[in-house]
C-alpha cells in the first residue's frame, strides 16, 4: 500500500456523489487520473471524521438537484471505507494544535476548516485535495491541490 500523505476535503466527496453538480464528471476523472488506488485497488487518501460528517449534512441537503437520503450518504461512507479509504480521527492534541494554528490564522469564517487542519497536522498529512483552495492556503505545512482544474 502506498503511503498516505493527502486527505480529501468534504467538497471532493459531495462533487463525487452529487450528480447534479458540473464538477461531478471531473471528479471521476480526478480519481483516475491521479492513480489514487493502490496495486490491491485500495485508496491511497484519507478523509478527516469531521468531513464525513459533513458531507452527510451536505449531500441530503433538500436544496440539492438531486440530494441524497440520510442512508444513501452512510451508505457511501462504508462503501469508501471497503474501498480502503482511511478515516482519520482528532487526536489528543487536537484542541492544542487548533489553538496554535487559530492564534496565527484567526478568521471566524475558517474555524472548522482550522480543526479540520488540526487533524491532518496531529495525523501527519501534509496535503488536502479541495475544490476551495483559499480555505487552506495559510498553513504553511501544508501542500493545497484543487485537483478539479
Amino acid at each position: 500500500a502506498l503511503p498516505i500523505s493527502f486527505a480529501i476535503d468534504t467538497n471532493i466527496l459531495v462533487y463525487a456523489y452529487n450528480q447534479g453538480s458540473p464538477f461531478h464528471q471531473k471528479q471521476e476523472i480526478f480519481i483516475v487520473k491521479n492513480d489514487l488506488f493502490d496495486e490491491f485497488g485500495q485508496l491511497s487518501i484519507c478523509i478527516c471524521q469531521q468531513s464525513c460528517i459533513e458531507f452527510v449534512h451536505s449531500i441530503t441537503w433538500h436544496r440539492l438537484e438531486r440530494p441524497l437520503t440520510f442512508q444513501q450518504a452512510i451508505d457511501v461512507i462504508d462503501y469508501l471505507q471497503d474501498c480502503g479509504l482511511t478515516i482519520i480521527h482528532p487526536k489528543n492534541t487536537q484542541i492544542t494544535t487548533f489553538a496554535d494554528l487559530i492564534k496565527t490564522h484567526f478568521s471566524r469564517n475558517k474555524i472548522f476548516d482550522t480543526a479540520i487542519t488540526a487533524t491532518l497536522k496531529d495525523n501527519g498529512i501534509n496535503g488536502i485535495y479541495t475544490a476551495n483552495t483559499r480555505d487552506f492556503t495559510d498553513y504553511p505545512f501544508l501542500t493545497v491541490i484543487n485537483p478539479l482544474i
